[in-house]
């Protein structure tokens, strides 16, 4: 009866580490982020998700600006991604990422901030239990809206992905206003 007291109890504490381990991941992200390391932030993104994250954000939000309805055949994609490339590319530098999470906007890409826009850092993800109530997961797989305090519109969606035995920043779901202002850059 001790073993199987000993092994529920293990088991617990496992799911527990396993629910809390993205949690401390997001928070090593952010606190890079803050510090301008970019050789941290470098360990902790897969850049090639982010990538195509970014990409579909901006092909999405050029579709809604300009009415279209977006054909999701490949060719058209392929096109229009294309076209997103460069900007994706500024966008994903270890640099220009700290500083859409540190601030909330790329302020060397687009100098002119609007108000109210919050940036990453302890504050504004809350405590852990609302940052819990802020997020989803998949296997493998973390999804957390934060600023936790912003409407949906105003807020980052973080994805973070298990990568080997390290959460790795995959998206970074930009707020509605700035896809916008990026696809009119």
């Amino acid at each position: 009866m001790r073993k199987i007291v000993v092994a529920a109890l293990a088991f617990v504490a496992l799911c527990a580490a396993y629910v809390a381990w993205p949690f401390a991941s997001l928070y090593e992200v952010v606190r890079a982020a803050q510090a301008g390391d970019a050789a941290r932030i470098e360990q902790r993104v897969d850049f090639p998700a982010l990538r195509r994250s970014l990409v579909a954000q901006l092909i999405e939000a050029h579709a809604r600006l300009s009415g279209k309805r977006l054909d999701r055949s490949g060719l058209t994609v392929g096109i229009a991604s294309g076209f997103a490339s460069p900007l994706v590319e500024q966008l994903v530098s270890p640099a220009t990422l700290a500083e859409i999470m540190r601030n909330g906007w790329p302020n060397k890409m687009l100098p002119d901030k609007p108000a109210g826009v919050e940036g990453l850092d302890s504050n504004t993800l809350g405590n852990v239990w609302q940052l819990y109530l802020n997020s989803d997961y998949g296997i493998g797989e973390a999804r957390f809206s934060v600023p936790v305090n912003r409407p949906k519109e105003k807020q980052f969606r973080v994805r973070l992905a298990l990568s080997g035995w390290t959460w790795k920043l995959s998206g970074l779901d930009l707020p509605w206003e700035l896809q916008e202002r990026l696809c009119v850059a």
